[in-house]
């Protein structure tokens, strides 16, 4: 972490860079295809041993691979995700079903309904973490390799999650506090600016 963290902060213009990917992710899709290719990139330089700053141009495309690298990885993703997805579709319609039929007398089933509840969202839960996972490794396979294939090579994406699980973890565990923390300095920030508009209203 501290040679990621001394990697972005001595690439020139770090701090604007940020920024910039930042405005560029409210680009409905083409903006996380972009940003997609050029992380990925970086990273798979850095995988090649290479280490180097951040790239200068977030839309340089000098490999000629910017936009397919970040289209394949939002497919990763997507493919990974269905799971989740499914199971959340599945427990819709049975707690749909559930919640119908319970409305009708049948005391048990309402019982069925939150006890499959409470299943199904361990399950939910336990598939969109591996699912996650599996994305990060799987896109990075795939940057790394440089086809769309390498990233569904399910047995040798499990092998390398296996190999440094921790450190995924870690990743993950720290991806979850910085979502946490900017989440509250937004609504602080919407709150602020929520009670400045009250003032100038009244």
């Amino acid at each position: 972490f501290k040679t990621a963290w001394s990697d972005v902060k001595n690439s020139g213009g770090w701090f604007g860079k940020i920024l910039l990917l930042s405005l560029v992710a409210f680009i409905p899709v083409f903006g996380a295809i972009a940003i997609a290719g050029y992380l990925y990139g970086w990273a798979r330089d850095i995988a090649w041993g290479i280490h180097g700053p951040m790239p200068k141009r977030i839309f340089g495309n000098e490999d000629g691979k910017l936009y397919s690298r970040g289209f394949f990885a939002m497919v990763i993703g997507f493919v990974c995700m269905l799971a989740p997805w499914i199971l959340e579709a599945v427990w819709g319609a049975i707690t749909g079903m559930g919640t119908a039929w319970s409305g009708r007398g049948h005391g048990g089933l309402f019982m069925f309904v939150g006890l499959s509840t409470m299943i199904f969202s361990l399950l939910i839960i336990a598939a969109s973490f591996f699912a996650t996972l599996f994305s990060w490794v799987g896109s990075m396979r795939m940057s790394v390799y440089g086809r769309l294939g390498a990233g569904f090579q399910f047995g040798k994406v499990w092998a390398m999650i296996r190999h440094d699980f921790s450190g995924l973890l870690r990743i993950l565990g720290m991806a979850i506090v910085l979502a946490v923390v900017i989440g509250i300095v937004v609504s602080i920030l919407i709150f602020v600016l929520v009670l400045i508009g009250l003032f100038i209203g009244f």
